[in-house]
């Protein structure tokens, strides 16, 4: 985020739309409009996510966790099994596939799959940690800025499917009534 900022001021750039994608993306862009409004006019995010909640309560991840009870499970679990037990092949094996990236263009999400692991190990199981501890949701329903949250669509043939149905923790279910009430 403190490139970001960086790089706005450097160029004296201000009053940008601000656009996230996916996961990371919606984290960056939000955290600087949140801490930067100043420098921001608008808030896109697509594909984006304000937390992960799952489909179903797991032993691994009940649904419905506090913010507090998010940062004890990644401080306490995760994060201690992660960085002492994951290689980069299982990083790999285990994170969003090139159809997660891109449905219509194998080739292309194949590209921003590779893109997305080329960072080194720790970077990656430390963004996943501090993404898995964070809900942007209560900063986004103070949030003044125009808003465009634009969604994947899915079909409920993704979500029958045990081994991908995981992204609509990601892309659907934090969404879930965050907007009832608010116009547009």
């Amino acid at each position: 985020m403190a490139g970001v900022v960086k790089l706005l001021e450097e160029k004296k750039l201000a009053r940008v739309v601000l656009v996230g994608h996916f996961v990371n993306g919606t984290q960056v862009a939000a955290r600087v409009a949140f801490e930067h409004p100043e420098l921001v006019r608008a808030l896109v995010l697509l594909a984006g996510t304000t937390r992960f909640e799952p489909l179903q309560s797991t032993p691994y991840w009940p649904q419905g966790l506090t913010l507090e009870q998010k940062v004890k499970m990644v401080d306490q679990g995760l994060a201690p099994r992660w960085f002492k037990t994951v290689t980069a092949k299982t990083w790999v094996a285990g994170n969003f596939t090139a159809a997660d990236y891109s449905a219509v263009d194998g080739e292309r999400g194949k590209v921003f799959a590779e893109r997305a692991n080329a960072p080194a190990l720790p970077v990656l199981i430390r963004w996943l940690c501090e993404f898995h501890a964070s809900d942007l949701g209560p900063a986004l329903d103070a949030l003044t800025l125009p808003l465009l949250v634009v969604s994947p669509g899915f079909d409920e043939a993704l979500r029958a499917d045990a081994k991908r149905n995981y992204v609509f923790g990601y892309c659907d279910e934090a969404w879930r009534g965050r907007f009832a009430g608010r116009a547009n």
